[in-house]
């Protein structure tokens, strides 16, 4: 194999050298040293940025794996009653609550908002390959009428937000401030950038929008040593979901969070179709309870089901990884036969909320736990006699141990939790199986979930919603059913796509709009645009027959 005509082991910092071989990884240099740096692997150069970056961090990630797998392989039996479900008492239910109960909540996280003590986290640094798509799972199209991709979809959402708030506190809506802070991962981050730059932050005022990217991680080998994936290139990938306390640290978020006087945190999955972005109820909740952290949780109908768990574990709260929860215990119902409810049914959905104090302290980098969780996979490495990438194929076992932290690890240090019991069909809907496969949680199961809570709310503001098809509901219009009150006694034909009048200017561009909309006055005497027969070209891979969508647009 024909060298690259890059520089060699001279081109490595003598500083950086040194800590890598201190630390007991000085293995890395190996090819390098050599003069095995085949034509198609990264420069040299590159490879040192990759080496300094990690240099000064590498007594930690020794460290962390070195306790991990101490653990590991010291794992307590959790069929004992080191686990046992969270009782009813510690579960509070949407549903039951009253109505008095849930307008106070929502008052005061609406007045919360308005002040500026509300910031938004959501993970978004996902990619789209299981999808089918190139770009980050952020900028993926579910397949809706607008064409709107998810992270548009969450920035409509914090707009309206802005919007109530503003009405509950006599304020224009320019002067509510939601910071919105984006966690992107390396892999991610670049195109996260540009989706944001060329959609001008969806609206949203530039100040109020953080991206930033979480730590990266090596893959080790089963002895702790690093591993590279080329002669010139480290195995590293994102830290886990968990990888957001420190990130939000050391990217100055928290910081900021503080100097704006924010005093609860939410955070979600960007992947989540439905999420109800800094719901107003769920922060008023928690700040009447005066909580460290909030859950969200649905109930858990099938012992399959592919969530993390909300338990109690040696007392204190937690959440236990499905593929980590025994079998037996996930089995177990209360009472007899199928249609018994199982005994552990608190799903996790990946939506919190924080107390600042808590972000503070017990997820503060120095505070956070040196345990992770141990994945053990079929990574691609560098081959051993030409320095080139070895695929995944080529590999016969698993060759790595990867670490991973979860987002929920550090709630075991909370002394005050409160968890929310809400209805699967109103706030999750992640899109993470590859569409037009008849999987849950795809981009079908997402799209049509999303459809029928814009026909309940359409409905609920006495709406009649004829035909099938999808039925969207522009964020920008409605959050949760409010401001639908000038389409009660209209008569709403499916498939269509509801947005503001402002909105038809941005719509063109996927869209195929009719020359001539016509004007049309609603019931309530507002007068709307209707626009028949607009037609949008969608991916044959969302499984929506003919590979395009006829619908009509009402702009109100």
């Amino acid at each position: 194999m024909a060298a690259s005509a890059c520089p060699g082991s001279a081109a490595i910092p003598e500083a950086v050298r040194a800590k890598f071989v201190e630390n007991g990884q000085g293995h890395v240099f190996e090819f390098v040293d050599k003069g095995l740096v085949p034509a198609g692997v990264p420069s040299v150069e590159a490879f040192v940025e990759q080496l300094s970056a990690l240099a000064d961090d590498l007594p930690r990630i020794n460290k962390l794996f070195a306790s991990t797998m101490a653990a590991a392989a010291a794992t307590v039996d959790r069929s004992s009653s080191e686990l046992t479900p969270v009782d009813e008492s510690d579960v509070l239910s949407a549903a039951s609550a009253s109505a008095a109960e849930r307008d106070a909540w929502r008052a005061r996280g609406l007045a919360a908002i308005a002040a500026g003590q509300v910031a938004v986290v959501v993970l978004a640094g996902g990619q789209g390959t299981r999808l089918g798509s190139s770009l980050p799972k952020a900028a993926y199209d579910a397949g809706l009428p607008s064409g709107k991709v998810l992270i548009r979809l969450q920035a409509e959402r914090i707009q309206r937000l802005r919007t109530l708030a503003a009405a509950v506190a006599g304020a224009d809506p320019s002067s509510v401030h939601l910071p919105w802070y984006v966690m992107t991962s390396p892999q991610t981050h670049e195109a996260t950038v540009a989706c944001f730059a060329e959609h001008g932050n969806f609206g949203l005022p530039e100040e109020d929008v953080t991206l930033f990217q979480q730590g990266q991680l090596p893959s080790f080998t089963p002895e702790g040593k690093i591993m590279l994936e080329s002669a010139t290139s480290l195995a590293l990938g994102p830290d886990g979901n968990g990888g957001i306390y420190r990130a939000l640290h050391v990217n100055g978020c928290v910081a900021d969070m503080e100097t704006r006087g924010v005093k609860i945190v939410h955070a979600y999955a960007v992947d989540n179709l439905v999420s109800k972005v800094a719901d107003p109820v769920f922060m008023g909740l928690c700040l009447e309870r005066g909580v460290d952290v909030g859950n969200k949780v649905v109930p858990k109908s099938s012992p399959d089901e592919k969530v993390g768990m909300l338990c109690r574990k040696g007392g204190r709260f937690s959440v236990v990884e499905y593929s980590d929860m025994p079998a037996a215990l996930k089995q177990e119902r209360v009472g007899d036969g199928e249609a018994a409810p199982l005994r552990f049914r608190a799903g996790n959905i990946c939506v919190h909320a924080y107390d600042i104090e808590f972000l503070r302290g017990p997820a503060h980098p120095d505070r956070l736990s040196e345990v992770f969780h141990v994945a053990r996979k079929k990574i691609p490495c560098a081959d051993p006699a030409t320095g080139l990438t070895m695929s995944k194929a080529a590999i016969e076992t698993e060759n790595a141990v990867k670490l991973e932290g979860f987002i929920f690890d550090v709630f075991e240090e909370a002394e005050r939790t409160v968890l929310l019991e809400v209805d699967r069909s109103d706030e999750f809907s992640p899109v993470k199986n590859a569409p037009a496969k008849g999987l849950s949680d795809s981009p079908d199961t997402a799209r049509q979930m999303a459809s029928d809570e814009a026909r309940r709310w359409l409905e609920a503001a006495g709406a009649t919603v004829e035909g099938e098809g999808l039925v969207e509901l522009s964020p920008l219009v409605s959050y949760g059913g409010e401001g639908l009150e000038a389409l009660a006694g209209a008569t709403v034909s499916a498939p269509c796509c509801i947005c503001l009048q402002a909105e038809l200017e941005a719509l063109p561009s996927s869209l195929a709009m009719p020359s001539a909309p016509s004007s049309v006055t609603l019931p309530s005497g507002r007068e709307a645009v209707c626009a028949d027969g607009c037609s949008r070209a969608v991916d044959a891979s969302l499984g929506i027959s003919g590979n395009a969508l006829s619908f009509s647009v009402l702009a109100l």
